[in-house]
């Protein structure tokens, strides 16, 4: 409970993980529940419901906010206390968008360097731009690439 208070997820989880290890294997006999304590078994419940709903609620906000660093620090974690398949959809939707902002196409500013600039130059440059036309589909497609592999990396040894 004290790693739970201080934002110690990893211990937490795997605590927990080995707490749902015993269980599955049967080691919970009896016995090993009344040395235990009924206060022990019900803390452990509560502390996998608590520890869910939190991890939860921060990869929901790690997907909202794309923040791929505490992504890569939460997946392993929800392994451990049995969330795969919430993970995995959550994961699938930071992906969906991650790729949408991909294949939006951004615009470049008329005056990146924030310059003062002429009505004529500020003309001039627009006219250039419509000069070059709309870009070729393989940009796009090179981009959603791109930001595959950064995905990918980020998580593969």
């Amino acid at each position: 409970s004290e790693a739970l208070s201080s934002q110690q997820h990893k211990v937490v989880a795997q605590t927990i993980r080995d707490y749902i290890e015993q269980k599955r294997l049967g080691r919970h006999t009896d016995r090993a529940l009344a040395y235990a304590g009924e206060y022990t078994v019900q803390h452990m419940d509560t502390t996998h419901q608590v520890l869910r709903a939190t991890l939860l609620e921060k990869y929901e906000m790690a997907v909202d906010h794309g923040d791929l660093r505490t992504l890569g620090e939460l997946t392993p974690l929800l392994q451990m206390v049995q969330m795969e398949k919430e993970g995995v959809a959550l994961y699938l939707r930071y992906l969906q968008g991650a790729m949408a902002l991909e294949w939006k196409e951004k615009p470049r500013p008329l005056n990146p360097t924030n310059e003062p600039m002429s009505r004529a130059a500020l003309a001039r440059e627009e006219a250039k731009r419509d000069a070059e036309g709309p870009k070729p589909p393989y940009v796009q497609m090179a981009r959603i690439y791109n930001c595959a592999v950064q995905t990918l990396r980020h998580h593969l040894p």
